[in-house]
């Protein structure tokens, strides 16, 4: 009756607060994430995050259900949407965004004329997921050896460049590489950044021809990539809801914490862990629900009611849900 109106109601401020500083940045990078219930694999609920990248902040995240939209395959473009409508509803417009590689979103978002990066993430696990299952194979021992090197190839290319062109010349140099061959025709990257001591031993690099396999799966047109997103929890009821708004709070506070450590220059050792009495979003939260919401709930409770929330599961699956997602509901967006 109390604590949860007041726990909506502090997000939502916290949200607007945010919405009105990043307006004053001009055009933002965030990254969307949805997590769906694995209750059945069904995908019948599912919560759905935007974060603002450079400052590792939560904008929104949200509950949404199959049964609201055409159909389970729907869900997270409805997600996005909702949350892209509510950026724009802010004012807020979107430089790019880094979403997984959903075929549906990947549409949305071309229509919407929104630049679209992968998350480079979900783009190292299905690449290692194809060669690995290529590795299994008598022809293609050699791949299992080079499957650490060319993981790390992945986010190397990401990471240090500073142009979409730049790491796609850099990611298609890993064919010439595994041939031992050096030197490429691309010239915003002609040459390998390692030393130029190679070994010679012929058993350790790719013939011409053995590497086919490999270029299928390296040129894949779907190979756009950008930095990491994680992911958020997902809820059944308005309880549940409540709990994902604070593990919200917990992590804008807590990267805002590591941010302003940053600059800190000392010997001794960091807590990962914020103390109780470090946390600022909590005593807030206190004194919204002693001062202001014990006194007057009914204007905190009617804004609660106004939360599109999804009929709940049958009982036995909430506490089954319940029971083996409630230990993650803080560690949700680690």
């Amino acid at each position: 009756m109390f604590l949860e109106p007041a726990i909506n109601h502090k997000w939502k401020r916290d949200q607007q607060v945010l919405m009105e500083r990043l307006r004053g940045e001009g055009s933002v990078a965030v990254g969307g994430r949805m997590r769906a219930d694995l209750l059945g694999h069904c995908g019948k609920l599912g919560s759905y995050t935007l974060m603002h990248l450079n400052s590792s902040s939560v904008i929104d995240i949200q509950l949404i259900q199959s049964a609201g939209v055409s159909g389970s395959s729907h869900v997270e473009t409805e997600a996005l949407r909702r949350g892209l409508d509510l950026l724009q509803v802010n004012r807020l417009s979107v430089d790019h965004i880094v979403t997984d590689r959903h075929a549906r979103v990947q549409k949305y978002l071309r229509k919407r004329n929104v630049r679209h990066y992968y998350n480079i993430q979900h783009l190292e696990k299905g690449l290692s997921r194809k060669l690995k299952k290529l590795a299994k194979s008598k022809e293609c021992l050699l791949v299992r050896r080079w499957l650490p090197s060319i993981r790390n190839h992945v986010y190397w290319s990401a990471t240090t460049s500073t142009s979409a062109p730049e790491k796609v010349a850099k990611w298609k140099s890993l064919v010439n590489h595994i041939q031992n061959v050096h030197t490429h025709d691309d010239p915003l990257f002609p040459t390998c950044a390692h030393p130029n001591r190679v070994s010679m031993d012929p058993s350790k690099w790719f013939q011409p021809g053995e590497c086919q396999p490999i270029r299928a799966s390296h040129t894949c047109k779907r190979c756009c990539f950008s930095s990491d997103v994680t992911a958020s929890n997902t809820c059944v009821t308005v309880g549940l809801v409540s709990r994902l708004y604070l593990a919200a709070m917990h992590f804008n506070e807590d990267a805002q914490r590591h941010k302003d450590r940053s600059s800190e220059v000392t010997a001794e050792p960091q807590q990962s862990e914020p103390k109780p009495s470090e946390c600022k979003y909590v005593s807030e939260l206190m004194k919204l629900l002693f001062e202001d919401v014990f006194k007057e709930p009914s204007t905190y409770v009617d804004e609660l009611k106004r939360i599109p929330v999804p009929d709940d599961l049958r009982p036995s699956a909430v506490i089954e849900f319940v029971s083996k997602q409630l230990k993650y509901d803080f560690l949700a967006f680690k």
